[in-house]
């Protein structure tokens, strides 16, 4: 199975389709943390403008807040999705990996010690592979605490605490700038 270049052609494919994933996934984290961070901060900048009106300003907030909560909450949910595509294109990989055989033990080179050329190959459920794709929300929490989280679990607790932020923000202005 090893020379069967139908597989070779599908190892490559698979390994392609990893790659992207992975791509996409950082390239989500950083434009989705870039808009909020943006937003914040124009929305501290609008707070403390002394030369808006007060009825602009808060309109201003306001809807700023919204656009931060809903840009916060979308970031969170196509991290979560696009981790899901990724775990599911590490399983093709993985599958393929094993058809080939690649995951059986080899001698090295100018050894009698035998290696493997990948990781050792756990073939799961399609479903079970995207059910733990991602930590729920209160794991992410106790992760944090315990410092157990990955890269992508510290984004979408970021996006999280994010959204909380821009809420208790909305809040906060509108209490002190209420008359």
């Amino acid at each position: 199975m090893l020379g069967d270049p139908e597989l070779l052609k599908f190892l490559a494919i698979a390994s392609e389709r990893l790659r992207r994933h992975h791509n996409s996934l950082w390239e989500e984290e950083k434009h989705y943390s870039w808009w909020i961070y943006i937003i914040f901060a124009g929305l501290i900048f609008l707070y403390i403008n002394q030369s808006l009106a007060l009825s602009n300003k808060l309109t201003l907030i306001i809807l700023g807040t919204l656009f931060g909560i809903f840009i916060s909450l979308i970031g969170y949910n196509v991290v979560r999705r696009e981790s899901e595509y990724f775990h599911e294109a590490f399983q093709i990989y993985d599958r393929t990996t094993k058809a080939l055989g690649l995951d059986q033990p080899m001698p090295t080179l100018g050894d009698s010690d035998l290696t493997s050329l990948v990781r050792p190959v756990n073939v799961k459920d399609f479903n079970s592979v995207k059910s733990q794709a991602n930590k729920s929300l209160r794991q992410l929490i106790i992760g944090a605490s315990r410092r157990k989280l990955g890269i992508r679990d510290c984004f979408q607790l970021t996006f999280v605490t994010m959204a909380l932020l821009f809420i208790v923000f909305g809040i906060f202005s509108a209490i002190t700038l209420l008359p």
